[in-house]
């Protein structure tokens, strides 16, 4: 859609926002490390499988109003190629890359990922073997009331 000047914009096609966010960071802390333990987990994260993940409530997550958390994922030694995806708990698993990897290659992605109802984040494998994930919290959204 154009406006009245003949520039195609955002506002143009976007509904109008009832409500905004605003970022909290934290200082950047590893919520996750399959090769240390941190996180609570040492083991990979298997082919095909899915790891849930709290983030609401530690590493100075706020436990409520959070609206979202900003990620870094990190695929640190892949011996095959594949995908990651990162997505709310209790939620349908979307079709939307998050970290892709290749044998042989580390590889990192960044995910703004919706926190759950539950405050926890799932991380899906989509890759035919298992890996090892880094995962780095570096803040989160809250929602505020816009009126």
């Amino acid at each position: 859609m154009k406006d009245a000047s003949g520039v195609c914009g955002l506002a143009a096609i976007s509904p109008p926002i009832a409500s905004g966010s605003t970022f909290q960071p934290v200082s950047p802390v590893r919520i996750l490390n399959t090769r240390t333990g941190a996180g609570g987990r040492i083991a990979k994260l298997g082919a095909h499988a899915t790891l849930k993940l709290k983030v609401t409530g530690a590493h100075g997550v706020s436990t409520s109003g959070v609206s979202a958390v900003d990620l870094d994922l990190t695929v640190p030694s892949p011996t095959d190629s594949g995908y990651l995806v990162a997505y709310a708990d209790r939620t349908a698993r979307p079709d939307v890359h998050s970290a892709d990897y290749a044998s042989g290659h580390p590889a990192a992605g960044a995910a703004l990922v919706k926190a759950g109802t539950d405050g926890e984040v799932d991380l899906y494998n989509a890759g035919p073997t298992a890996v090892d994930v880094d995962i780095g919290l570096l803040g989160y959204y809250t929602v505020d009331a816009v009126g």
